[in-house]
């Protein structure tokens, strides 16, 4: 199995065969293009992808352990296959819609100023993670745990409380009509 410690990729199209049983470690990833890679494998720790294109990629048997997102675009991303031991990330300015990241645990996961439209967040284990201006416009949130999740500046939502765990979720004065809209309430 091929690793990589303290290694620097920029501009670089990746394909299957070149992510296959490697590991990263503590990596910098620049303005890459992994939407060629239809599944993404390997070890990923303590690494960093920055402007990169990981559109319709599947995170299949994938380890991210201290792994960061900036500026990238995550389109149609599959995060269901991912492994749960140590699972740890963070997104920042990240375009996002249509990902599937349901059954997953993300606890105290940053989301921040990302487009999360049509993403898939079922039966995710989301307590104390942040949403900061993310667009969540038709994410679906069913059997979800939002305890202590922090929502005051994101937009667009509709939650259930009926169907998920809300206790202590933060939410602004503006967000309420996005936990009443099942009930048909008009609110002006």
């Amino acid at each position: 199995m091929p690793i990589y410690d303290d290694k620097e990729f920029t501009n670089k199209a990746f394909t299957q065969e070149e992510l296959r049983n490697c590991e990263f470690d503590n990596c910098t990833f620049t303005n890459c293009d992994f939407s060629e890679a239809e599944y993404m494998a390997g070890t990923y720790i303590d690494c960093r992808f920055v402007g990169c294109n990981l559109s319709m990629v599947k995170m299949n048997n994938c380890q991210l352990n201290n792994v960061s997102f900036k500026g990238c675009k995550l389109m149609g991303t599959s995060f269901i296959d991912c492994k749960d031991t140590l699972l740890n990330v963070r997104f920042d300015d990240c375009m996002m819609d249509y990902s599937l990241l349901s059954g997953k645990k993300l606890v105290k996961t940053p989301f921040v100023n990302c487009s999360l439209r049509n993403s898939d967040f079922s039966e995710c284990d989301l307590s104390k993670a942040r949403f900061a201006e993310c667009n969540l416009e038709n994410a679906v949130f069913l059997h979800t745990n939002l305890k202590e999740a922090d929502f005051q500046t994101a937009f667009n939502y509709i939650i259930d409380p009926d169907a998920n765990i809300l206790r202590k979720a933060k939410f602004s004065l503006q967000g309420v009509p996005g936990l009443l809209a099942k009930y048909g309430i008009i609110i002006e």
